[in-house]
């Protein structure tokens, strides 16, 4: 996400580079150019900055590319970048592009109030596009192509419009899953695009069964648990219908791996999860090769890793079932293969 300030960096030195030649002589270029007199340059980029709105508390930041990129470039350099406005090519400089993200990250507090109108759609999502694929494993076959950025992209572009609060803050922390920008963003655009738990078992089947399956359910407070054979040891796990897929902690993880039931085959992903105080954490998903429950035996289900969570059994794993319904007077499972 930190591409998408480049239109901030840019804009910032389109409007204080021509203004700045007129100061005392005391920065100057790679090439031995002046540029004015260090803190009244730093003084003419904040106002530059929120003289249009923009935020009029941002000398640290402004002092870092004062200090640490106008040092770094020949006075054509500069004049070249203006011309063409073509300030995001330092990015793509080894020897400018980790100065100018520390210039960010390290004065974020000053930039986070800043409005997103600052950058075009066509830049944001360009941009966007561009930070997701140099971040994503290109040669992962399960990885999201140039077309599946775009459209993400895109979708950010156009719940951000929808609501003209969101700030460059807030996006710089789409990166934090339990962000405001992460969960009412990125998530929606993603799960809009591709319908991650419709596929997390479609490789899994049913075997064994005859005909439909009575689990005794024991009761648990005000729900109940079923038994499950999992890795050829048996497991009580919490019907919870409000949650999505089969869940483990991480002790389960550990027995699996260290008797072998799975390995790193095995592990085909990783999900988002929200847990029951609003927490989103990042589950491995794992393939398991049989788990048997009530007479039945169900191969290649896909269970989620969460280290300290409960063991749940969802709805992602009953619906491998062509039916399920709860007798809750009985205190039965009844599963239909």
């Amino acid at each position: 996400m930190n591409h998408i300030l480049n239109r901030l960096i840019a804009f910032s030195f389109l409007l204080t580079v021509s203004l700045s030649f007129t100061l005392s002589q005391t920065i100057y270029t790679k090439d031995g150019e002046e540029l004015g007199e260090r803190d009244a340059l730093v003084e003419v980029m904040v106002q530059a900055i929120a003289d249009v709105g923009y935020g009029d508390d941002m000398y640290k930041y402004c002092g870092c590319l004062v200090d640490e990129v106008f040092t770094r470039i020949t006075s054509w350099e500069l004049e070249d970048y203006i011309a063409r406005d073509a300030f995001e090519e330092m990015y793509e400089r080894p020897d400018l592009a980790k100065i100018l993200l520390e210039c960010i990250s390290s004065n974020i507090n000053e930039l986070e109030d800043i409005p997103m109108d600052i950058i075009s759609e066509e830049d944001f999502v360009r941009n966007c596009v561009k930070g997701a694929m140099e971040e994503d494993d290109v040669g992962d076959p399960d990885s999201f192509t140039f077309s599946d950025w775009n459209a993400i992209c895109t979708c950010l572009w156009a719940k951000i419009e929808e609501d003209e609060n969101y700030t460059v803050g807030d996006i710089m922390q789409a990166e934090n899953v339990n962000s405001e920008a992460f969960v009412e963003l990125i998530m929606p655009c993603v799960s809009e695009m591709f319908d991650f738990e419709d596929d997390i078992n479609s490789d899994a089947y049913i075997s064994n069964c005859r005909g439909v399956a009575t689990v005794s359910l024991v009761k648990f407070g005000y729900g109940w648990k079923a038994k499950l054979e999992i890795g050829g040891n048996q497991r009580y796990f919490l019907l919870d219908t409000g949650a999505s897929d089969l869940i483990i902690d991480s002790a389960i993880e550990r027995d699996l791996l260290l008797d072998g039931v799975i390995s790193r085959e095995n592990y085909v992903g990783t999900d988002f999860y929200e847990l029951a105080n609003g927490e989103i954490i990042e589950a491995n998903l794992i393939r398991i090769p049989y788990i048997k429950i009530g007479g039945c035996t169900v191969y290649n289900s896909v269970v989620a890793v969460i280290p300290d969570g409960g063991m749940l059994l969802g709805t992602g794993f009953l619906d491998i079932f062509s039916e399920w319904k709860i007798n809750s007077r009985r205190g039965h499972l009844i599963l239909t293969p």
